[in-house]
């Protein structure tokens, strides 16, 4: 096998398929590494086996494990890399991995944003700051107007709509990717953000403020952010869904593609204010480890009142010398928590932190959670 030195990050360039399989039970399953490797040296999948695809699979695999839905993403974004490899290789790469036979693909296509609006809306505004080819559909038979940076869809009947955001970002700015701030009028959003708005080489989308004040915000896809890989960049999810009370839960997954050592304030007030949540899923930074930065998880969620428990292991990778304010605040005023943690809940810590020095970080403070050191 050739073995160059191409960056996993090229792989997503541009918008594909989305990580969803047909079943939803097989986009789920694990496969070990090696079953990968048998499969790459059938004859079917010579381009596959001659190419960096495989090993480059391997250092970013977790416990020598891959969901599939992961496996899909990621062949289909390096044919941005390998032309050798088409779509079709690597729809037929998957199904033999998981044992489906025949040609149709199970791979569903699904390289789009839609979101929903509240019902009786007439008119509809967000913008977007990324450099690219983009088609808003506004679910009435036309296409949003634009002016500057700002999209709107028009409506000659009140009502609720579905709008289709498809196309592909070219580059990024410290601004958002695209935003929806303070619209009282988003009430659903699904498919991927990541499919529109992906990892570049060298870039990575900012989603700061995008959702913040959506107060009719309920629910979040699993795959939002699909199609985005790599080391989280500074401020990266900034105040993403700040304010957004209507929101009662997190899918594990929404990260999942992040890994790496993190960055300045890249989760800084993420959810903060969210009061509608009651419990934060265990594996939501399981990819995020390294040296402390500055704010990384400043005021994460402060404010989130709903909250009555954490999870033991949310921030069990980080390790390092201690950052600025890293935990500044982080469940501040969360009035429901309770219990007691140890310092080992933060990561390995050097020198380990102490109780007081959470305090004059007020991490806890408007909490009845105890550390014990």
């Amino acid at each position: 096998m050739k073995l160059q030195n191409v960056l996993f990050s090229l792989f997503i360039s541009t918008s594909v398929i989305s990580n969803a399989m047909a079943d939803t039970s097989f986009s789920q399953t694990q496969v070990s590494f090696n079953h990968i490797y048998e499969t790459a040296k059938k004859t079917d999948y010579e381009q596959i086996f001659d190419s960096d695809f495989i090993f480059l699979l391997y250092p970013y695999s977790k416990n020598d494990k891959w969901l599939i839905q992961d496996i899909a993403q990621a062949c289909v974004n390096y044919t941005t890399v390998n032309t050798e490899i088409t779509t079709d290789i690597c729809k037929n790469f998957v199904k033999d991995i998981i044992g489906v036979e025949g040609t149709d693909s199970t791979i569903a296509t699904d390289d789009k944003f839609v979101l929903t609006t509240t019902a009786n809306t007439t008119e509809f505004k967000f913008k977007i700051f990324a450099t690219g080819n983009y088609n808003i559909d506004c679910g009435n038979n036309t296409t949003a107007t634009k002016s500057d940076t700002e999209y709107t869809c028009k409506y000659n009947n009140a009502g609720q709509y579905n709008i289709t955001v498809t196309g592909n970002a070219t580059d990024y700015t410290d601004n958002a990717a695209i935003s929806f701030e303070g619209n009282k009028k988003l009430a659903k959003i699904s498919g991927s953000l990541g499919a529109v708005f992906p990892t570049l080489p060298g870039k990575q989308p900012i989603f700061k403020n995008t959702f913040a004040h959506c107060t009719s915000l309920t629910e979040i896809p699993n795959g939002l952010f699909s199609g985005i890989s790599g080391a989280p960049a500074e401020a990266m999810f900034y105040f993403t869904f700040y304010g957004c009370t209507g929101l009662k839960s997190i899918p594990n997954g929404l990260f999942s593609g992040i890994s790496g050592a993190p960055a300045e304030s890249m989760f800084y007030k993420t959810f903060s204010g969210c009061k509608g949540l009651t419990e934060i899923p265990n594996g939501l930074f399981s990819k995020i480890s390294g040296k402390p930065a500055e704010w990384m998880f400043g005021s994460t969620f402060e404010n989130c009142e709903g909250l009555t428990s954490i999870p033991d292991g949310l921030f069990s990778k980080i390790n390092g010398e201690p950052a600025y304010h890293m935990f500044f605040a982080t469940f501040y005023k969360c009035t429901r928590l309770t219990g007691t943690i140890t310092p080992e809940f933060f990561g390995t810590i050097t020198p380990p932190i102490k109780e007081d020095y959470l305090s004059e970080e007020i991490t806890f403070v408007g909490t009845n959670i105890t550390v014990n050191d």
